[in-house]
């Protein structure tokens, strides 16, 4: 693993209690991650399978190891036999558990980039048809071939897999670091093993909390990637992994990939999100939902005829939980759930003179909360200059329906902001900033009193 301290990754699993006999009946040596009923690292790729296979397929020559000292006459006999079992029987026999202490101080020794994938391969198979975990992992283990990498990567989500319980604990440190350069592979078969092999790692104890807090630019890449929408059928996984969070606010992106697909299994994953973020944080996920026609998109999915019938249960059930919140939802209830969303566009509610009439007040409670998001969303040069040129509309309407909040907009620093996006390089947003500092200008020689800001 190139620029990633693994000898430090070696101590860390090193210091597991990875052994025949676990001292916690919770944690359980599994071949397969029994929460999710799949193998505990599991990889489809044909980059992936063709290296493996042809590592397999590859002599290796342990004669010229033992002439050369490398390894022991006893050594090099049973590393003909592991091959000669493997060729007979397509499997281990449950006698060469011993042999992956030996697989381990070969790891050391050797430093052949084709005996390491070999090593690293003999070493998958071993903990694969054992189910058993070993007493130490890599040490002095440094390499710049990808599969080699990666391999490792497998063999070290196993061996935590085999010790995943409710108390368990890990620093998950280096195995992220090195996710993240790996991400950023112009092979794209690379970052979808990576994609992969970050989905198995989130099925253990810690992992989710640990990227979340501890690796913000690994989910960040994973969600460019997400949104993006190139995907191949097994990236499905990454969505599983980051879409419990509002922060990176991909709702739009989930809706689309639902929206577009056929496969019924891609949209199940979508919706099965989405109804997450409905079911576990309502409050924060339902400005996207609403705005990112999450209900139009149901309808649309309710009308074809899907095999899956969880999946058409969820469909269905989620239509009608979103349907019941929305008929509650006042025209300003709509407008602040765009607003907290973020996701501005020329909806009727922006030019609707009625709607400022009405509302404008409202703008006033929540200390401000209307006005502060406005304010914030023409001050992010970053922004789609739809999204700023609306919000920069909408403040406009807030002080041509009420002069007195100039003193409150001036102050969030909304007035410079609208002055400065006058030379903006989009034409309507230079319009609609023009139009709301000539509000700003409308009776200026008013200067009545409110209510001051804190």
């Amino acid at each position: 693993m190139s620029s990633v301290n693994q000898n430090e990754m070696a101590k860390q699993v090193s210091a597991l209690n990875i052994s025949g006999t676990s001292k916690s009946s919770s944690a359980h040596p599994a071949k397969y991650n029994k929460k999710y009923e799949v193998p505990a690292a599991l990889i489809v790729s044909p980059y992936f399978d063709g290296v493996t296979n042809n590592v397999h397929k590859r002599p290796m020559p342990w004669e010229g190891f033992f002439n050369a000292g490398l390894i022991t006459e006893e050594e090099m006999i049973t590393f003909r036999s592991l091959q000669q079992s493997k060729r007979n029987f397509k499997d281990y026999p449950i006698e060469t558990r011993k042999c992956t202490n030996l697989v381990l101080g070969l790891l050391v020794k050797l430093h052949r980039i084709e005996v390491i994938q070999y090593l690293l391969v003999l070493l998958d198979d071993l903990v694969e048809n054992q189910d058993t975990a070993i007493e130490e992992c890599f040490s002095n283990f440094e390499s710049h071939d990808d599969y080699i990498g990666l391999m490792a990567c497998k063999v070290i989500i196993k061996l935590l897999n085999s010790q995943n319980s409710s108390d368990f604990s890990f620093d998950f440190t280096n195995l992220f670091v090195y996710f993240e350069q790996k991400l950023d592979s112009t092979d794209p078969s690379i970052s979808d093993v990576v994609i992969q092999l970050i989905q198995s790692v989130l099925s253990i104890n810690g992992s989710r909390k640990f990227i979340y807090h501890n690796s913000p630019s690994c989910l960040e890449k994973m969600v460019l990637i997400l949104k993006d929408t190139v995907l191949s059928p097994n990236q499905h996984g990454l969505k599983v992994s980051v879409a419990q969070t509002q922060k990176y606010d991909i709702t739009p992106t989930l809706v689309k990939i639902a929206r577009s697909t056929l496969k019924e299994k891609v949209i199940r994953v979508m919706i099965f999100t989405i109804k997450n973020m409905f079911d576990l944080s309502l409050e924060s996920n339902l400005p996207s939902i609403v705005v990112s026609g999450v209900q139009s998109c149901l309808i649309a999915l309710s009308s074809r005829k899907i095999q899956d019938t969880d999946l058409s249960e969820v469909i269905s059930d989620l239509s009608q939980k979103l349907s019941e919140k929305l008929e509650k939802e006042t025209t300003w209830d709509e407008y602040m759930n765009e607003l907290k969303s973020g996701m501005l566009s020329w909806s009727q509610v922006h030019s609707s003179d009625a709607f400022w009439k009405m509302n404008y007040e409202k703008f006033n409670q929540e200390d401000h909360l209307g006005l502060k998001i406005l304010s914030e969303l023409i001050s992010d040069s970053n922004n789609d200059p739809l999204i700023i040129a609306v919000a920069c509309h909408d403040l406009g309407q807030y002080i041509k329906h009420y002069p007195n909040g100039k003193v409150i907009l001036t102050k969030l620093g909304a007035k410079a902001h609208l002055m400065r996006l006058m030379t903006h390089p989009d034409d309507k947003v230079r319009y609609e900033a023009l139009t709301s500092v000539q509000e700003f200008m409308v009776n200026a020689w008013k200067n009545q009193q409110i209510d001051p800001i804190y």
